[in-house]
């Protein structure tokens, strides 16, 4: 049911429908593919169903454990949630979403240096945490975070690019030079 899911999500038109139907059957029957859940929650996410991805990715992280691509994917549909929350004025929702974000983040990093752990999902964690401190205008925590990223992959093209636009923000970031980015570019 999983994989039929999978090819309705790519059917051209999309049949997005038939996907869910299909993945919730495969998950009532105990799924443990995390492809499945990527699928599915890649759906959710395309379609700004912010709350319906984090549930997706929650119920897949019950199955799958210690998956830092779900971890991310829930990390940033939470995130994605408070921001939604925060621009609608309900502050005490988006307070909560920022945490579990947080928290579903920490789990993910707590998983970069096992073996089969995606890098990508590495970096875009680092991207969620520290947007999450940039949403919550927390410039000391949002530094911190992309000097944890940069720390973590100094060659990461995207953490280049946040640091590349804080320069400002973040003086003394590094305290080196780096040459792809010019003499003392931070």
């Amino acid at each position: 049911f999983g994989l039929l899911g999978v090819v309705y999500a790519r059917f051209q038109p999309q049949r997005a429908v038939d996907a869910r139907e299909q993945w919730e059957r495969a998950h009532a029957l105990g799924a443990t593919d995390k492809r499945l859940y990527h699928s599915w929650v890649n759906l959710e996410l395309a379609a700004e169903k912010f709350d319906t991805a984090l549930e997706v990715a929650l119920r897949g992280i019950a199955r799958v454990k210690n998956d830092a691509d779900l971890l991310q994917l829930a990390g940033y549909a939470s995130s994605r949630l408070a921001q939604r929350y925060a621009a609608s004025l309900n502050e005490t929702k988006a307070t909560r979403e920022f945490r579990r974000s947080d928290n579903l983040i920490a789990k993910t990093l707590d998983l970069k240096g096992r073996a089969g752990t995606n890098a990508k999902s590495i970096s875009r964690a680092y991207m969620t945490y520290m947007k999450n401190s940039e949403a919550r205008q927390q410039q000391e925590s949002m530094c911190r975070r992309l000097g944890q990223w940069l720390a973590w992959d100094p060659d990461d093209p995207y953490a280049k690019h946040e640091a590349l636009k804080r320069l400002g923000q973040c003086p003394g970031l590094l305290n080196t030079t780096d040459p792809d980015l010019g003499e003392n570019a931070y």
